[in-house]
């Protein structure tokens, strides 16, 4: 009997301590997916939500797309157009869990490419 408290108390105090080494953090923007995997791993869905993000962020920024031979509106049409396609063939073969920072920005730039944003 005591063996088996010794090692429910153990096996709690692992789980308590994993418990309190995931990092929440709210993604409401490019730069917070950015902070999240320096600080752990985001998953694919938290990817392609920053992904999302960055695309809109882009394509609303006037002086961007001007610069770039673009418009807001075409931007933003290009990217309803092809967000369906891209999410299927940037995220649906990938890994559910990135934990490097260089690959989750290779990852946002391929979808950047995919949408039409270069």
């Amino acid at each position: 009997m005591k063996r088996i408290f010794i090692l429910v108390a153990i096996a709690g105090a692992y789980y308590f301590y994993n418990l309190n080494q995931s990092v929440e953090v709210n993604i409401s923007s490019y730069q917070d997916l950015l902070k999240k995997v320096e600080a752990s791993h985001v998953s694919k869905e938290e990817l392609k939500k920053g992904s999302h993000l960055l695309v809109e962020f882009l394509c609303n920024d006037t002086t961007f797309q001007v610069t770039g031979g673009s418009t807001v509106k075409s931007c933003l049409d290009n990217f309803k157009i092809y967000k369906e396609t891209c999410d299927d063939e940037i995220f649906g073969l990938g890994p559910d869990i990135f934990t490097k920072k260089e690959k989750v920005t290779a990852t946002a730039s391929s979808y950047l490419e995919c949408v039409g944003i270069s």
